[in-house]
């Protein structure tokens, strides 16, 4: 899944309005607590944490994040996202 994401502020919040639009879910920004436990947003009620792709290759710096994770990869020659979201669809089945 791919999404341009420009002028629409923070990452997270443009990879929880795909997914929302994708899903058929409405979206809702974490608050502050639930982005100090690695909470990102909400996809309905299912809580959701975005991460670089990057952050999967960083073990010792894994949280203890009880929500499944979406990665996205940033492209540097456009502004487009791929979005992965495996772990999203494991949770909403």
């Amino acid at each position: 899944m791919y999404k341009t994401y420009t002028g629409l502020g923070r990452t997270e919040e443009a990879v929880l309005k795909k997914l929302s639009e994708e899903y058929d879910l409405p979206y809702a920004l974490g608050t502050t607590e639930d982005e100090s436990i690695g909470i990102d947003g909400y996809l309905g009620d299912q809580a959701v944490s975005v991460k670089p792709i990057s952050y999967k290759q960083k073990q010792r710096l894994r949280e203890d994040i009880q929500a499944p994770i979406v990665y996205y990869e940033e492209y540097s020659t456009s502004d487009a996202l791929k979005i992965h979201v495996a772990e999203l669809d494991d949770a909403l089945d």
